[in-house]
């Protein structure tokens, strides 16, 4: 059985671990492992947005839920960060600054049960599934809502006013809802 407030103090003695690293990639590799598990507890992804499940300056844990075809543009987190796909899938995009802009330095698709630890100079873009929901949690050594993130547009070049993460999924999951006509 997974619960949701042992996986977030687990969350939280890993990221204290000497390896705090190696840690968190046990705690998520355990979650994959029992993906259907935590699909039970979650329930099965079918609106997108983001649900947050702790919020500390220290750590934020996030449910999150990417709406069929929705894309975040290329963008850091400048703290150490964590992914586990529990329903669908994501693929990110790496990047590598050139000067203010980003140029693609390659990619890895997340399946089912796959994890991904991301160190705090990672710049990235996420794909979710094109036909269905995908379900993460996603780990953040450090208030995810309080930080000064930068955002690149598709083209490579600095957003100079990126929307707020969570307008971002309101409205990828809006327009996914209009192209089905609900």
């Amino acid at each position: 059985m997974f619960e949701v407030d042992g996986f977030v103090a687990d969350c939280g003695l890993a990221l204290r671990e000497r390896d705090r690293v190696g840690a968190l990639r046990e705690v998520l590799d355990h979650a994959g492992h029992d993906r259907v598990a935590v699909r039970d507890t979650l329930g099965e992804p079918t609106h997108g947005g983001l649900h947050v499940l702790h919020r500390a300056p220290d750590m934020t844990v996030l449910h999150v839920v990417w709406s069929p075809g929705m894309t975040l543009t290329a963008h850091d987190h400048t703290m150490l960060a964590g992914i586990v796909v529990y329903g669908g899938r994501e693929d990110n995009g790496f990047f590598r600054r050139k000067g203010d802009a980003v140029e693609a330095a390659g990619g890895r698709r997340l399946d089912e049960g796959d994890a991904l630890i991301m160190g705090d100079d990672v710049i990235h873009s996420v794909h979710g599934h094109d036909d269905r929901y995908t379900g993460a949690l996603h780990v953040y050594a450090g208030d995810f809502f309080d930080r000064v993130r930068s955002v690149w547009l598709d083209d490579g070049t600095p957003d100079p006013d990126p929307l707020p993460v969570p307008e971002l999924f309101e409205r990828a999951e809006a327009a996914f809802r209009a192209t089905r006509g609900a």
